[in-house]
């Protein structure tokens, strides 16, 4: 009932002054009622209220702004249009217009929104050395609402500026490498000299990797290439899968030795001539993060002993074995 009641009141008081208005017309001109009109209309209001950010990945963003129209009269405005200009890191990324129709009724509000989508691309010339680079990006919005009044169409300018987020390269770091050589007891038959000879080896290399950035990355795949003395030993790629915000995965990759490889690599120990590298790059999607890793840096290297290979290696070649 007391909101019915206010509802007269408030017609009842447009009737009155528009009667007030339209009986002053023989005495005023035109130019005098419409100072009336505009000295009785109150200006709508634009707020920047916030951004909402969605989709991220290393292509692009959405980015959702929001704004609230407020309404301040006693009569009912209109929205009809929007003209836009966002800005990235300084250059202008988007501009366009929106056609809209949001009815503002009487002293009430309503959220206004405008989702924009960016893609790095655009504004970024090296993918790679950027995301290395930068944690956040500066932007700006620029906005003009087209409003439809009882006195006419009027215009609001509204700006803001900000840094939204971008995403962080995931770091990956070689965690170990075990390598162990599979021996198995031979008997010489004109001897009788019982030896182990090597029938393989087995090279067991790990991978960590982790997210430490505000967004979850999308890994589309490993494709790598592990290699001893310059000479591939596997080449492969991982399953693609999800690293999620301050998560890891360890990322293992089994490479199994045949004799001869194993004997190859007994000699590289022996010698200190080891040289196993594993060369690839982490698909990203946008675009493919390029990884270098060699054995021999990381300080989790487990060799077998020198001194067992060596003796190993005496007797391979005292008594001619194959593959020596």
């Amino acid at each position: 009932m007391k909101v019915n009641s206010m509802k007269k009141k408030v017609h009842t008081k447009l009737f009155v002054f528009y009667f007030c208005v339209m009986s002053m017309i023989p005495f005023a001109g035109c130019k005098h009622i419409m100072a009336l009109l505009n000295a009785a209309f109150k200006k709508p209001t634009m707020t920047y209220k916030t951004m909402h950010l969605k989709n991220v990945s290393f292509k692009g963003m959405n980015m959702d702004f929001e704004f609230l129209l407020n309404n301040p009269n006693a009569v009912g405005v209109t929205l009809s249009s929007l003209r836009y200009k966002l800005d990235i890191d300084g250059s202008t990324l988007l501009q366009g217009t929106s056609s809209r129709s949001i009815r503002v009724e009487a002293n009430g509000s309503s959220p206004v929104r405008l989702p924009l989508g960016v893609e790095f691309r655009k504004f970024v010339k090296s993918m790679m050395a950027f995301f290395q680079k930068r944690d956040y990006v500066p932007y700006a919005i620029a906005v003009e609402f087209g409003i439809e009044t009882p006195i006419g169409n009027i215009t609001i300018p509204l700006s803001h500026k900000a840094n939204v987020p971008v995403p962080k390269l995931p770091e990956i770091a070689l965690s170990r490498v075990d390598v162990r050589v599979v021996k198995e007891t031979k008997t010489i038959p004109i001897i009788g000299t019982k030896f182990q000879i090597p029938t393989g080896a087995q090279i067991d290399i790990a991978l960590n990797m982790r997210q430490k950035g505000k967004f979850p990355v999308n890994l589309r795949g490993l494709n790598y290439n592990v290699t001893m003395g310059g000479t591939s030993l596997m080449k492969a790629s991982t399953r693609p899968g999800n690293l999620k915000v301050g998560g890891a995965q360890l990322v293992k990759i089994p490479i199994r030795l045949g004799q001869r490889q194993a004997i190859t690599l007994i000699r590289s120990i022996v010698n200190k001539k080891f040289d196993l590298a594993l060369n690839g790059a982490l698909d990203l999607g946008a675009f493919k993060l390029p990884l270098k890793f060699d054995a021999n840096s990381t300080k989790k290297l487990n060799l077998p002993a020198t001194g067992n290979l060596s003796t190993l290696l005496q007797a391979l070649t005292k008594f001619k074995i194959p593959g020596m």
